[in-house]
């Protein structure tokens, strides 16, 4: 170290070391009760101090400067004694610099930072804290700050293209880490009627209604990235219907979960349309069919009744008779429920339903339309868990399901209806990324013997409208309705075709926790 620091007395040597972050107002507090330190300790405090240290007279020409003030500057020692400030500040701030030099000069305690030129002419910024002793001479601590400057510009640009990219997306977006609303942007403010400012900081379930809570629990914890559906909640406590899907991401060193969500009232709405125009569908082609069976229940009463009146006289063949026309009466009455259960429009609550007895219901009403030439099998495993769901809906997919595969053996072959618990093997998972373990599933399969699909008709199937009959048998409609209401369960489904070897599909449905 030069000799400018020996003429430094104990005091003002600790004061220039203890001023990296000096008060603006006044000077700091000078400790003097510390045991002594050589003069040669001194020096090698500075020395070695991490900070450059720089030492001037009052006329602003360099005495010393320590060796990280030189390598700040990419200059020996050597070659900035004798120099001023003003040489190493860019031209822009020399004015500032004056002013700074006269407040020193004033007895001020100056802080700020100062763009500078180093030796091979790149820039560098400074945090530069200067004091005048009370010889006269002024002390400066230059800490460099570009590192800092550069980061936090960096951060400020990232802040600005994020937020330009969510005030552009027709999408709501939030941002949340465990549960708290980090971030939103104004579109999804504007979707549930609040403020950003409102949500910001607030508990996630403010945006979701209480009905809908659990189900988007189960896909926060299970780290779902896979769309899905619920009701949020309004700030006027209304509701609306939104498809949300999310990721986890790395957001300003956070570890979030970052969601895009959409109003799909009005999609909705076009498939509850569609269902029913399905419906009618269905019923029309259906139609024949029940219309044979009922009359054949018509025909059993009738018979019931003439033997009745014929063995009026023998009172146990009468009774025999009454029983047999009073379960063709009961036979009757459930197919006129099927019928309306069947045509009912209105869309149901969600409840804890089992599918064992929609799926029997279903299959009782299929064969007494199907031809005698469709062998129609079901396989349903015991104790298999109920799911949440709408219970007429459910009974609209099994029925489009297995009408489709009547229609595709042309009449004759064998349809399989099989329900069991779900495995969610490895392959699953993969080719249906919308199942989230650790939820589990249940599985309705159903298979038939015709003439299976190539991958062209396999694309296509669920397009709403998409039809291979012809001569107007089929409106394309059915398994358009099928996926809607699939997804509409947050479930997934699975076809397996081949031209030679039939069709399977599998739907998977979560179990109602």
């Amino acid at each position: 170290m030069g000799p400018a620091y020996e003429h430094l007395s104990r005091e003002e040597l600790l004061a220039l070391l203890n001023t990296p972050r000096p008060p603006r107002a006044s000077p700091p507090e000078v400790s003097v009760s510390e045991p002594p330190v050589s003069g040669d300790r001194y020096r090698q405090i500075v020395q070695e101090a991490a900070d450059g240290i720089f030492v001037s007279n009052d006329a602003g020409d360099y005495l010393d400067v320590n060796e990280a003030g030189a390598r700040m500057l990419g200059l020996r020692r050597e070659e900035i004694i004798g120099k001023r400030i003003r040489d190493f500040v860019v031209e822009a701030q020399h004015e500032a610099l004056e002013e700074a030099r006269a407040r020193v000069r004033a007895g001020e305690w100056v802080l700020r930072e100062w763009q500078l030129l180093r030796k091979d002419g790149s820039s560098l910024t400074a945090e530069v804290s200067a004091k005048q002793l009370p010889d006269g001479r002024n002390h400066a601590i230059w800490r460099d700050v570009t590192a800092r400057r550069a980061e936090e510009e960096a951060l400020r640009q990232s802040e600005q293209r994020f937020r330009a990219l969510t005030a552009a997306a027709f999408e709501g977006i939030g941002i949340t880490e465990r549960g708290v609303i980090l971030d939103v942007n104004d579109q999804l403010a504007r979707l549930l009627g609040y403020e950003r400012s409102e949500l910001i900081g607030k508990d996630v379930t403010m945006m979701v209604a209480p009905e809908s809570r659990e189900a988007v629990a189960v896909a926060i914890r299970s780290g779902r990235e896979t769309p899905y559906r619920h009701l949020a909640l309004k700030k006027d406590g209304s509701r609306v219907h939104v498809e949300a899907q999310a990721r986890m991401t790395e957001w300003f060193g956070r570890h979030v979960r970052v969601s895009a969500i959409r109003d799909i009232g009005s999609q909705m709405q076009l498939e509850e349309r569609l269902n029913n125009v399905q419906k009618l569908e269905a019923l029309g082609r259906l139609a024949g069919g029940i219309a044979h069976d009922f009359n054949n229940i018509l025909v059993a009463m009738f018979s019931y009744a003439d033997l009745t009146e014929l063995d009026a006289d023998d009172a146990e063949s009468v009774r025999a008779h009454m029983d047999g026309l009073r379960a063709a009466a009961h036979r009757a009455r459930d197919l006129v429920q099927q019928i309306l259960t069947f045509s009912r429009q209105k869309t149901e609550e969600r409840v804890k339903t089992p599918l064992q007895p929609i799926i029997n219901e279903a299959l009782r009403f299929l064969r007494s339309t199907l031809p005698s030439s469709i062998d129609l099998r079901s396989e349903l495993a015991p104790g298999v868990p109920h799911v949440l769901g709408t219970p007429v809906q459910l009974h609209q997919v099994v029925m489009n399901l297995c009408v489709n595969a009547a229609h595709a053996m042309d009449r004759a072959g064998t349809l399989s209806v099989r329900l069991e618990v779900a495995e969610l093997t490895p392959e699953l998972l993969k080719s249906s990324p919308e199942l989230a373990p650790p939820r589990r599933y249940v599985k309705l399969s159903v298979q038939d013997t015709g003439k299976g699909m190539e991958e062209t008709t396999l694309s296509r199937i669920f397009e709403p409208f998409f039809t291979t009959k012809t001569g107007g048998e089929g409106s394309g409609l059915g398994l358009a309705v099928v996926h809607g209401i699939v997804k509409g369960h947050d479930g997934s489904i699975c076809v397996d075709s081949a031209p030679g070897r039939g069709t399977t599909f599998d739907v998977y449905l979560p179990v109602a926790d």
